[in-house]
């Protein structure tokens, strides 16, 4: 357990490695990691480890020239982070696997491996100031817990779509009636591809069914007379 950390990481000499299945790491604070030519992941969490960052995660250059970028400063293979905010260089995350949860992204965020990005649990919602693009084999998850107009998940950038959504009740939500309204997507780029896989788990009123057919404009499900 740490208030605020700084990792100074010369040739990925310097790391945090959270990696076993009872492992776990704390955070209160900011995260900072300063590194030069990174040969390895200065943050590592896999082997379904927890790791929970009360502030920032923040990845910076120890110097002012850029040299070109040998590895990510932070990698999430599998297992569980939690941030308050990320804020990381071009191809400086590695969204390999495992769950991760912000309230704020800076930069392209690409979960394109086997990842899962799980909106509205630890934080109310989710904002990726950059595109965010998924493969195949990732997941978004999201969690609502009523009506709400502004999108769960709202990228400031292009939003390019594969893989699976799950969108699932908070604990205790009431069941949705007709013509409520959830906007859980919102972009303000271009629009590329669909998910290969919907699955919608929030309760309904008797005789109601989810009318998906907006996801893809609006970015929102409405709650429609069931045919």
């Amino acid at each position: 357990m740490t208030e605020d950390t700084e990792v100074v990481s010369e040739l990925g000499g310097g790391f945090v490695k959270v990696n076993d299945v009872y492992a776990s790491w704390l955070n209160s604070g900011d995260v900072i990691i300063s590194s030069w030519i990174n040969r390895s992941p200065s943050l590592l969490v896999d082997k379904h480890a927890f790791v929970s960052i009360g502030g920032v995660l923040r990845a910076t250059t120890l110097v002012s020239v850029q040299f070109p970028s040998l590895g990510p400063s932070v990698r999430l293979a599998s297992g569980h982070l939690i941030a308050g905010a990320v804020e990381v260089g071009e191809d400086d995350f590695d969204f390999a696997g495992g769950r991760l949860e912000t309230g704020s992204f800076a930069g392209d965020l690409a979960n394109l491996q086997a990842g899962e990005l799980a909106v509205g649990d630890a934080h109310p919602s989710t904002s990726i100031v950059g595109s965010y693009s998924q493969g195949p084999g990732a997941i978004l998850s999201i969690t609502a817990g009523g009506v709400t107009s502004t999108p769960l998940l709202d990228v400031d950038g292009d939003l390019v779509l594969d893989g699976a959504l799950e969108v699932l009740p908070a604990d205790g939500t009431a069941p949705f009636q007709l013509g409520d309204t959830i906007s859980l997507l919102g972009w303000s780029g271009g629009l590329a591809g669909t998910f290969a896989a919907v699955d919608i788990a929030l309760p309904l009123a008797p005789g109601l069914a989810w009318d998906t057919s907006a996801l893809y404009t609006t970015g929102e499900i409405t709650a429609v007379p069931a045919s």
